[in-house]
């Protein structure tokens, strides 16, 4: 008997192979290997006993991945005729396996070694200091001992694999220390349904492979735990993906705790108790995800088990480009993506721009990136960019004239909202009233000069607007547009105001009036909208207004499908809405195995240039 266990996997991490293997060998029955683009099939041959057992030990063994799409089992006739050999790709720095996390309760020993997760730790011995005491070579005794400096209040600081964090149980005065950008780190899945709203997918995002951070709604029962903390709508939870936070979360579940507050701390700032170790750490960002209403998850930050990333295929053409934090480089026919600051090839180890480097459109990059994973630059696709870092843009692609930017947001502002409405006042006698009213009940709006980049996108337009309603007290462009967002992710309604979007022309081409949109959000200040309504309205308007111009290209246009990326799609309100209204009317494209605005740019355009 053959049993064929098929897997659409979109990543080219090679573990879900590596851990199909290393069950396969660990019994006396033979199988191969098959893969065909995203799937990934496993042939095992024997008795029925005995493929049954090895069934239910690969679900024991086999983590829910971010990246696995459908799994499927049947019986066939025939075993392929060859095997699929796994390429030699460099060594990603991965998350722990379930075999690897057994091996660690056991021993205590966070410096496992795996070949099918790959995670992978030069054994090195721990120091515990506690105040004057020092304890090493005692793993158990020093991680029991801190789970109960934990659970007596204490603050404290511990090397993981991706960096130096500040660590403690989650009460007032601990919390009352740090307010502010912490991760709620949950000792169990089970923890975190008690305070926080989360369904089957939240779930499964969580407890996946990958351990990706998700910002969830916090129930009543939150409050009833936590009753010192006011004013928080939401909480960004994550469970441990390294061995040394897994041990610490068993030791302090085990002494009746479930709540830790985790985050980054500088490396040589110096705490009373500390956990530390001499094996090099890679200081990788832990993945950030949002779990769309359909129940698929979008990576939208972080690096941790994506880099450094091959795809080949392509022409050899020495080439490479920059994007944020990694470098894309093209080699013997292998685009690979790393993270800078990383061991590079000798070609990389200096960053600046010179023979071989591309510049390009941070916008095309993104857009060339999806594309390329889903095999599209033969189709008619539409691409949508909203970015926090560069210029936005709403392009067209198509086998038959190539990239066309449909729409470039590149609006200006002048220096001060006091300009502004008087811009406004000029244009005639209905915008006239609204200032006046305007100034009239609010006459301590923000008057001194705004600070802003010189990119043209909506997160700009949204950071004028907050500062002109009172969200932000200051001229910082920016983090009024924060605020924004964090106002319209606490808003727990259904439907915002509408917020008027419209297109003028401008040298004959489509332009953004920025001023109706600013006004709308005045006329509703006005009315006595309060900032989480109204930032909500403000952010979905945006996402319907973009929708609707996928339907003017589409009546110029024949479209096989629409993508969409960028960092301001971080935003789960926007994301959300953006993507339902899209699919309902096109074939929509995701990243599949790319954050929204960093990693993707330059491998992107790279890919274009290569492509064969």
């Amino acid at each position: 008997m053959i049993l064929k266990f098929t897997f659409e996997y979109q990543s080219t991490s090679l573990v879900l192979e590596n851990i199909l293997l290393r069950e396969l060998k660990s019994t006396p029955l033979t199988g191969k290997l098959e893969k065909y683009g995203d799937f990934v099939s496993l042939y095992v041959k024997g008795g029925e006993e005995e493929l049954q057992d090895f069934a239910d030990n690969l679900s024991l063994n086999m983590p829910y991945s971010l990246f696995l799409k459908d799994t499927k089992v049947e019986a066939v006739d025939i075993m392929p005729e060859e095997d699929y050999i796994l390429p030699n790709y460099p060594k990603r720095e991965l998350p722990f396996c379930p075999k690897c996390e057994k091996k660690a309760f056991e021993d205590y020993d966070p410096f496992v070694k795996c070949v099918a997760c790959g995670y992978s730790f030069k054994s090195s011995t721990l120091k515990y200091k506690n105040f004057a005491k020092i304890i090493t070579k005692d793993n158990e005794r020093i991680f029991k001992n801190f789970a109960k400096v934990l659970k007596n209040g204490a603050i404290a600081k511990i090397k993981t694999f991706n960096g130096y964090k500040s660590i403690s149980l989650m009460n007032q005065k601990n919390f009352e220390k740090i307010k502010d950008d912490f991760d709620l780190l949950c000792v169990d899945l089970g923890s975190v349904g008690k305070i926080c709203s989360i369904g089957k997918s939240e779930i499964l995002a969580l407890g996946s492979f990958e351990k990706p951070i998700l910002e969830l709604f916090v129930n009543h029962n939150f409050l009833n735990i936590f009753p010192f903390i006011k004013n928080l709508s939401k909480v960004r939870v994550r469970l441990s993906n390294d061995l040394m936070l897994d041990i610490i979360c068993k030791e302090v579940r085990a002494l009746g705790s479930y709540y830790i507050i985790l985050s980054d701390c500088d490396e040589q700032k110096q705490y009373d108790i500390e956990i530390d170790f001499d094996s090099k750490i890679f200081k990788n960002k832990s993945l950030e995800a949002i779990v769309l209403d359909d129940g698929q998850s979008v990576i939208t930050k972080g690096d941790l088990g994506l880099v450094p990333k091959v795809n080949d295929g392509f022409k050899d053409i020495s080439l490479k480009a920059f994007s944020n934090n990694f470098v894309a480089i093209n080699d013997n026919a292998k685009i690979i993506t790393y993270k800078r600051g990383k061991e590079l090839p000798p070609k990389l180890d200096t960053f600046t721009l010179g023979e071989g480097d591309l510049s390009y459109e941070a916008a095309h990059g993104a857009f060339y990136a999806v594309l390329s994973e889903h095999s599209l630059l033969d189709k008619t696709i539409a691409g949508v960019y909203f970015s926090k870092i560069n210029n936005d843009r709403i392009m067209i692609n198509s086998p038959k004239f190539g990239l066309v930017d449909y729409i470039i947001f590149d609006f200006d502002f002048p220096k001060t909202l006091s300009k502004l409405l008087k811009i406004m006042k000029n244009e005639n006698e209905t915008s006239s009233r609204l200032v006046e009213n305007f100034i009239t009940k609010f006459p301590d709006f923000y008057k001194d000069e705004l600070k802003f980049s010189k990119m043209g996108n909506i997160y700009k337009l949204w950071g004028v607007i907050a500062i002109m309603l009172g969200m932000q007290n200051d001229g910082d462009v920016k983090k009024g547009a924060i605020k924004l967002i964090k106002y319209a992710a606490s808003f727990k309604g259904k439907k915002g105001p509408r917020i008027d979007y419209k297109l003028k022309k401008d040298k004959n081409k489509p332009k953004l009036d920025n001023l109706k949109a600013i006004k709308t959000a005045m006329s509703f200040k006005l009315a006595g909208i309060d900032f989480p309504t109204l930032s909500f309205g403000v952010m979905e308007s945006f996402a319907e207004f973009a929708s609707n111009i996928l339907d003017d290209i589409s009546r110029d246009y024949e479209m096989d499908g629409v993508c969409f990326n960028g960092s301001l799609f971080e935003s789960a309100n926007l994301i959300n809405k953006f993507y339902t209204i899209t699919k309902k009317n096109y074939k929509v494209y995701l990243h599949k195995e790319f954050t929204l605005d960093d990693m993707n740019l330059g491998y992107g355009i790279i890919n274009a240039a290569c492509k064969k």
